[in-house]
């Protein structure tokens, strides 16, 4: 098996890189773009890997349609307008349960969309029910 390895040398200029192996990347892995924000209630958009969220009242209503097969989004609680706001999050389709609170600065969630449903790979400060 070949395998693909980048480091701070490599140049690559592509859409897409398939590595049906192994994928070394040396240094420091960063994510492309401009996060989202998202202030008050909303959709968070499939188009950028992390969305920051802004509070703008108790219980924000906060939607996330399916994703594709592998893609990965990261949400996280940037900015609460006033003690006691929150975000609530209902993917379209949830492995975990039906919401995701976020109501602390810095409460943050990963997830992985596959077989059809988002799924927490992992968080801190957040209430999934």
């Amino acid at each position: 098996m070949g395998e693909i390895i980048l480091s701070s040398k490599t140049n690559i200029v592509s859409d897409n890189i398939d590595a049906t192996s192994e994928l070394n990347a040396k240094g420091i892995l960063k994510y492309p773009g401009t996060p989202q924000v998202l202030t008050g209630a909303g959709a968070i958009n499939l188009t950028t890997i992390i969305t920051h969220l802004v509070t703008a009242g108790i219980g924000d209503a906060v939607t996330l349609a399916d994703g594709v097969e592998g893609q990965i989004k990261i949400i996280l609680m940037k900015t609460l307008t006033a003690g006691g706001h929150t975000s609530v999050l209902t993917p379209a389709h949830f492995a975990q349960g039906a919401t995701i609170t976020f109501d602390a600065v810095d409460c943050i969630i990963t997830m992985l969309f596959s077989n059809g449903t988002w799924h927490w790979t992992g968080g801190i400060n957040i209430t999934l029910a």
